[in-house]
């Protein structure tokens, strides 16, 4: 071999080296600025980043619950789509409520309140319903066997034993307060379900409800349908995601 083509070889060899190393350094580059935007737009925790410096129970007055005061300046600068607050007392279950839309449904099934990408999703209402329609359906997800995020917790009210211990349900809107009584639970296909959300009167309402709480696997010792002017159904996957656990509170 020549010193023409050895000094050559090597040149080609430092400067397949050399990309190599700009390719290297380009990429690291790119992380640097990428990974931290996304380590931002994805919480890692289901609630990460949620008001932990709550004020003590306030009472509501005109007989309503005492309840933690909700900051909605706050929640709905952060996201608008934020219409209530649900709480279950001796439960995990103490999220914001999001309004989903017809355009996009599902939305919030892998977005957080924040309307950041996330796993856990949060609790949202049925895009063809709203707070104020006669039965508001709520979801969020069942995280699954060892988890109690979201309404995993849900499933357990399938159990009579564990519905009268956790009666009380909570909900929250900028408008006031709902302090609700979960009077049924069901297991039901995913296919089967009628998402029936508007009615000509109470009185219809409280014909559904009626209906429900007769076919319903878990339920109170007496439906008091009179008591009932507002249904808020609450849904979450079971056994697998081959069924549903739906819980009425009214």
């Amino acid at each position: 071999m020549t010193a023409a083509r050895s000094n050559r070889s090597i040149r080609h060899y430092v400067l397949a080296w050399a990309g190599v190393a700009v390719a290297i350094l380009a990429l690291a580059a790119i992380c640097l600025i990428v990974v931290p935007h996304e380590a931002q737009r994805i919480s890692s925790k289901p609630m990460e980043g949620r008001l932990t410096d709550r004020p003590a129970p306030v009472a509501t007055g005109d007989g309503q619950p005492e309840v933690f005061g909700i900051d909605w300046g706050y929640w709905q600068s952060i996201n608008p789509d934020i219409v209530g607050w649900i709480t279950i007392p001796k439960t995990p279950i103490d999220y914001p409520i999001v309004q989903a839309h017809p355009e996009d449904a599902t939305h919030y099934l892998n977005y957080d309140a924040y309307d950041h990408y996330n796993i856990y999703g949060c609790a949202y209402v049925d895009a063809g319903c709203s707070m104020q329609s006669p039965n508001v359906i709520v979801f969020a997800h069942n995280m699954g066997s060892g988890e109690d995020a979201m309404f995993t917790t849900l499933t357990d009210y399938l159990d009579p034993a564990y519905l009268a211990e956790h009666k009380q349900v909570i909900i929250q809107t900028p408008e006031g307060t709902y302090d609700l009584k979960a009077r049924a639970a069901e297991s039901v296909s995913p296919y089967g379900f009628e998402k029936r959300t508007a009615f000509s009167s109470v009185e219809g309402l409280r014909e559904f409800y009626l209906e429900l709480w007769g076919g319903a696997d878990s339920r109170c010792a007496e439906p008091n349908a009179d008591e009932v002017s507002q249904l808020f159904t609450l849904i979450t996957c079971d056994k697998g995601g081959s069924a549903r656990a739906v819980v009425y509170a009214g």
